[in-house]
This record gives C-alpha cells, sequence and structure tokens, in this order.
C-alpha cells in the first residue's frame, strides 16, 4: 500500500509541456524559360541573353549548370557577355530567397560567314576608263570591298559589285553577315588586268602614185 501510495504521488507530481509548431512548406521554384539561344552581335561586339520568370522573381547568372561562377546577380531576366558558350540561368523568389533547383542553358554563337565567290578575274576596259568587279553571296549577306587581304583600306562597304579605275591590281571582297555585323576570316581576292593587243603587221612599204596623188598603206 506504502508503494502504491508513493506511485500515485510522483505521477501527479508530473508536468506535461507542449507546444505548437507551425510548419510551412514553400512550393519548389521553377528555373526559368529561355527566350532563345541567341547570336553574337559583332557590331556591338556582345550578346544579349533572355530568360522570363513570373512577378516577384530575379535572376543569377552561372557559367555551370552546377555551382560554378556566379556571373550576375538579381537581375531582371538579361544577361550581356562579350564572350560565346553556354550560360545558365537561375530563378529567385525575391519574397524567400528560395532558388530553383534546375538552371535553365542560354547559349550564344557566333556565325562567320563563307568568303564571297567571286565571279572572275577581269580586264580593264579602256572605253569606260574602269573595270567592275562582282562577287555573290548568301541572302542575308553583303559584301565589302578592300585594298589588300587583311586590315588595309575600306574602299566601298554594302556591295557585291566594285567600279575602279585602277588599270591593274587585285582588290579583295569580305562578306559580312547583315543582322550582326560578322564578317567572313578570308577575303576573296579579284584582279584586274590591262590588256594590250598585238602590233599590227605591215604588207610592206608602198611607193606614192603620182598619177593619182596618193599611196595606199594597209596592215
Amino acid at each position: 500500500k506504502v508503494a502504491e501510495n508513493a506511485i500515485n504521488l510522483a505521477n501527479d507530481s508530473c508536468n506535461t509541456i507542449s507546444e505548437v509548431f507551425e510548419v510551412i512548406i514553400l512550393p519548389d521554384v521553377s528555373p526559368p524559360t529561355s527566350n532563345g539561344d541567341v547570336l553574337f552581335n559583332c557590331t556591338i561586339n556582345q550578346g544579349v541573353l533572355s530568360v522570363s520568370v513570373p512577378a516577384g522573381f530575379t535572376v543569377n547568372w552561372y557559367d555551370a549548370p552546377t555551382n560554378g561562377v556566379e556571373l550576375a546577380s538579381n537581375t531582371t531576366t538579361y544577361f550581356t557577355t562579350n564572350e560565346t558558350g553556354s550560360f545558365y540561368a537561375e530563378a529567385v523568389n525575391s519574397n524567400t530567397g528560395c532558388k530553383s533547383q534546375i538552371r535553365t542553358a542560354v547559349s550564344i554563337s557566333r556565325e562567320d560567314p563563307n568568303e564571297p565567290i567571286s565571279s572572275g578575274d577581269v580586264l580593264f576596259n579602256c572605253e569606260d576608263n574602269q573595270a567592275i568587279l562582282l562577287v555573290s553571296v548568301p541572302a542575308g549577306t553583303t559584301v565589302n570591298w578592300y585594298d589588300s587581304p587583311t586590315g588595309g583600306t575600306l574602299l566601298q562597304a554594302n556591295s557585291v559589285s566594285y567600279n575602279t579605275t585602277s588599270q591593274t591590281g587585285t582588290f579583295y571582297a569580305e562578306a559580312e553577315v547583315i543582322n550582326t555585323g560578322c564578317v567572313s576570316i578570308i577575303r576573296t581576292p579579284v584582279s584586274v588586268s590591262l590588256e594590250f593587243p598585238d602590233a599590227p603587221n605591215s604588207n610592206g612599204d608602198m611607193q606614192f602614185d603620182c598619177f593619182n596623188n596618193e599611196a595606199l598603206l594597209s596592215v
């Protein structure tokens, strides 16, 4: 009986403590939506990548699909670079700081056109005092003409033909993509030459005709 009373006394002395915890399960953050791969713009020497995210989200850009180096943070979906390759966009919830587990890949590539196709070397036209050089390129491409295979002086831009008054020489055609300004690595040479005809062959000296008061010369 004494033992039973001791047990009851011990139970009456025990305290029960409880507390309510609120657990909020946040939804997964979806990765950004790519607005498409882009071409490098040689005119401004850069490319602009973009993605789309819902309102209330920002974007971090990386050089790798996981880990890697953070290239830009808290952007409004655009990223500008002067390099080519693949870049990776991560969505960030501005309210919670939660990030998408998957990064979206967006690529930028450079499109250098093939060199123009020559229509052939030409002869200088002495009557018109000019020579017309001509090359061909695909649609969406134009041609710039130079006086040397690299560097040199720009003689004419944005034309598949070039008129020169130089009687002889070699000129160089460079292809350029109209939308991006990227040019062909190689310039196509087109040469101008001057062709002199052979001198006439004489049919011999002639005697003066005193009766007709003339001499008929022929070659």
